[in-house]
């Protein structure tokens, strides 16, 4: 999970957020036009696909990943370890604090 500033506004962004955090999952997104008083860390917008999902909120984007139990710790460790990155550099993009670093 990566935090950042409330922005009650954030249900609004939804094109903004498909072109930042298209580098983790290039998909349509889900709006789930929550109220903007509602509480913060309710997903405003959801991103799926098979193995991963980013939840974002007023205050946070926040990444779910599954793993084919076939697939070795090893392999992973190491694709955590890229969508963490890619994570927080999406968020960078989203939230207006700069270009990726992919």
């Amino acid at each position: 999970m990566v935090s950042f500033n409330r922005d009650t506004t954030v249900r609004l962004k939804q094109p903004k957020a498909e072109e930042a955090f298209k580098n983790i999952i290039n998909k349509a997104s889900i709006n789930t036009n929550l109220p903007d008083d509602s509480d913060p860390s309710n997903p405003r917008i959801i991103f799926r696909d098979t193995f991963k999902e980013i939840v974002i909120s007023q205050i946070s984007a926040t990444l779910l990943a599954r793993f084919d139990n076939l697939e070795s710790l090893n392999k992973q460790v190491e694709a955590t370890d890229e969508n963490v990155s890619k994570l927080f550099n999406c968020v960078k993009v989203f939230a207006g604090d700069g270009p990726a670093i992919i």
